[in-house]
């Protein structure tokens, strides 16, 4: 959305003889920029876009030399959530090691995806604004080093500075920017859906858009789960 991309012109599809029907799947916070005719002329579209919240969310993922065990983790591979915020969730995914290409000599032997809320900015700044997701992801990788050098040691108890909850950064797999990778999510298509109370009345089904030969799809259509995740938006079309 804050891109500096310039425009290079518009084209027009005409129904019947460019296309039969529309399926709209881009997500819901960013629907207010890409169709606010259809928001202006339908109550149920203004009710979602208004009433259902959106967030940003942020990520960052480890490449690391140890594994598991080495890092001082004792159990089963995990996907665990409750964890110490912002970055409350952990994924152990190194069953994907084997898909990614790095040198025998220095590549990981663990892969851990950490994620969670992004507190949104006092003010969102207007799109010509080109800088603000990079002023976004900076303060991502400032949460990181300050969220590592406090809560690592539950976890990886191998895997700190002496004497400390800090992560041991050397621990990374080939250079440091190699075997760390940060992402913030401030892009409207980008923010997380939130399911909450009271707000499940107001999501439209797959087939409910209100417009002739348009359908809807994501995690932001009901469903019998309502919440942000790829099983969610497959479960929106079979009804």
């Amino acid at each position: 959305a804050w891109t500096p991309w310039k425009n290079v012109g518009e084209t027009t599809l005409e129904a019947g003889r460019d296309f039969d029907q529309v399926v709209l799947g881009i997500s819901l916070a960013a629907l207010k920029d890409v169709c606010p005719e259809l928001i202006a002329a339908n109550q149920a579209w203004r009710n979602m876009v208004e009433k259902i919240e959106t967030v940003q969310t942020q990520a960052v993922q480890l490449w690391l030399k140890p594994d598991a065990a080495g890092l001082g983790w004792d159990k089963p591979p995990v996907m665990l959530t409750s964890y110490a915020e912002p970055l409350d969730t952990w994924a152990d995914l190194s069953h994907l090691i084997p898909r990614e290409d790095w040198p025998a000599e220095n590549g990981p032997r663990n892969i851990a995806y950490f994620c969670g809320p992004m507190e949104d900015p006092p003010f969102t700044p207007p799109y010509s604004d080109h800088d603000f997701p990079e002023r976004e992801l900076n303060r991502t990788k400032r949460m990181a080093a300050d969220y590592f050098a406090q809560n690592t040691g539950h976890l990886w108890p191998k895997a700190t500075m002496p004497g400390t909850q800090s992560l041991d950064w050397r621990l990374l797999a080939g250079a440091n920017e190699d075997g760390v990778y940060y992402r913030a999510n401030a892009n409207p298509t980008d923010r997380y859906v939130i399911n909450a109370p009271g707000t499940v009345q107001y999501r439209l089904p797959a087939d409910g858009a209100g417009f002739d030969n348009l359908y809807l799809t994501g995690d932001w259509v009901y469903n019998s789960l309502n919440y942000g995740c790829i099983e969610a938006a497959v479960m929106a079309g079979p009804r």
